[in-house]
C-alpha cells in the first residue's frame, strides 16, 4: 500500500508484470516447500496488494453518485474472499493449481484493466 502511489503511474502491463514476479515467487514457494518459502508468499503479497491499491483507487475515480460507496465495499468484500481463498487452497495443498490461475488472471489484467488516463483525471 505504502508504494501505491508511485504504482498508480505504472502502465496496467508494467503492474501485470510486478504482480506476474510476485506469483513466480509464490509458485516457486508452492514447488519449494521450505519455511523460506514463506519469503516468496510475503513478496507475492505486498505486490498484490500494491496492485488492489492502485485498482481500487482507480475504480473509485470512475464511480460517480451514490452507488460508490456500494461498488467499492464490494468490490473489497471479492478481494478478501479471494485472498482467503488463496490460502486455504495453500493449506490444503491445490496451491499448484492456484498458481495456474494466478498466472491466468496475471495474463488477462492488462486486458481487463484498460488504461483510462485520457478519460479520467489523476490526482
Amino acid at each position: 500500500a505504502v508504494l501505491g502511489g508511485r504504482a498508480a503511474r505504472l502502465r496496467p502491463l508494467a503492474l501485470a508484470g510486478l504482480l506476474g514476479v510476485g506469483v513466480a515467487l509464490f509458485g516457486l514457494a508452492v514447488l519449494l516447500r521450505l519455511p523460506v518459502g514463506v519469503a516468496g508468499i510475503a513478496v507475492f503479497y505486498g505486490l498484490y496488494r500494491m496492485v488492489v491499491v492502485v485498482v481500487d483507487a482507480a475504480l473509485q475515480r470512475t464511480i460517480e453518485g451514490p452507488a460508490r460507496a456500494t461498488v467499492t465495499s464490494v468490490a473489497g468484500l471479492g478481494i478478501e474472499v479471494v485472498a482467503v481463498l488463496v490460502f486455504v487452497a495453500w493449506a490444503v495443498g491445490a496451491a499448484p493449481l492456484v498458481t495456474g490461475l494466478l498466472l491466468l488472471t496475471v495474463i488477462a489484467l492488462p486486458r481487463l484493466h484498460r488504461d483510462r488516463a485520457k478519460d479520467v483525471p489523476v490526482g
